[in-house]
């Protein structure tokens, strides 16, 4: 077992070291593929022997969380992230030391989303994400790039917008009913201390996954992704494509799941979701088959892949709020086969994703 704070410190000490590249090209090469495969490796031992202690970085309210879920989240990022960095070792040839110091902070902002189970950190991690990807978005400089970047950074500022106001709401329940602090604002406290509730607490629910599902993205925002995709290097739209709209936008389930109780009627909820991830997969699948730039239409086939995952968790979702109503284990039967079907099709399009990336880059 390994604390997952270790993969992100040391992360974060591999991307002020990679500024050392504008000396030598290959000390930027060497210290992001090392950093990122001790992540990957780090993953995987957690993978077979969850971390169970204390994390270093819990003093600072993070609330790591490792169990099987956020050890698979980590190793999509671990892996992934280890794929680009090689892949970018012969395609990166300008401004290679700023490269690697963005693309190291934003994948270990991923790693941390993987474990925190935190609304506060989740939406810092989001946003240090968000702004240290849009320089690598606007990588090449020009004036295509710089205004994809723009775009992307307008929408993404607008969505983290909305988490904020969600989170705003919540924690003036959580005060309400006595509680304060960091902590209270812990996922899986909310789930049981159950200090939110009613319309007001619908609502920041409700503006908490429209921000994160800006980031996913689902229909109607998802017309970011193409235009920063389309302007990117490759690697960058292997990031954006394969990662970080899934690891950026799960945290909306991960809530969901968690905090249903609060609503109503949750099984509308599940539906209007599984019908959005419909008309994501179909209407983007379609979109793409127009598209004249290969990037391109690899971008909307990652909005409409991510269509799929949504379907199979909003499934997820409605099987465990049909089993808490009836008490039927068949809906539980059905909760698992949907969540694990969305799961596995994250990571299958994390992989193949990224994969036509490259090939889109090696053109």
């Amino acid at each position: 077992m390994i604390d997952p704070a270790y993969s992100i410190i040391i992360l974060v000490i591999a991307a002020f070291t990679s500024l050392l590249g504008s000396i030598n090209r290959r000390i930027g090469d060497i210290i992001g593929v090392l950093s990122t495969l001790f992540a990957l490796c780090a993953a995987v031992v957690n993978i077979i022997s969850p971390f169970t202690g204390e994390s270093l970085l819990d003093n600072l309210g993070l609330h790591f969380v490792v169990n099987g879920y956020t050890s698979l989240l980590a190793l999509v990022v671990a892996l992934t992230g280890l794929m680009i960095v090689l892949y970018s070792v012969s395609y990166i040839e300008e401004d290679v030391s700023r490269y690697y110091f963005f693309i190291l902070i934003t994948i270990a902002g991923l790693m941390g989303m993987s474990y925190s189970w935190n609304l506060v950190w989740l939406y810092v991690l989001a946003e240090i994400c968000t702004i240290c990807s849009a320089p690598l978005v606007a990588h090449h400089m020009n004036p295509r790039s710089i205004e994809g970047a723009i775009k992307y950074l307008i929408i993404q500022i607008f969505a983290t917008g909305f988490i904020l106001a969600g989170i705003g709401i919540m924690y003036s329940q959580v005060m309400h009913a006595g509680y304060s602090g960091m902590s209270a604002l812990n996922i899986d406290f909310l789930a049981s201390a159950k200090p939110v509730s009613g319309v007001i607490g619908e609502l920041g629910v409700i503006l908490i996954f429209i921000g994160f599902a800006a980031k996913f993205p689902l229909f109607p925002i998802h017309t970011w992704l193409p235009d920063a995709s389309t302007v990117a290097p490759a690697t960058i739209s292997s990031l954006l494509d394969a990662i970080m709209i899934k690891i950026a936008g799960i945290p909306a389930f991960l809530i969901l799941f968690k905090l249903d109780h609060i609503f109503r009627n949750p099984a509308l909820l599940w539906i209007v979701f599984c019908t959005l991830g419909a008309i994501t997969m179909f209407l983007c699948n379609v979109l793409a088959f127009a598209q004249p730039d290969i990037k391109r239409l690899l971008a909307y086939d990652s909005v409409s892949q991510v269509g799929y995952v949504v379907i199979g968790l909003g499934i997820g979702g409605l099987g465990i709020t049909y089993f808490h109503q009836t008490g039927n284990p068949l809906w539980l039967s059905v909760a698992g086969g949907g969540i694990a079907a969305g799961l596995f099709h994250l990571i299958n399009h994390t992989i193949f994703g990224s994969l036509l990336s490259f090939g889109a880059g090696a053109i």
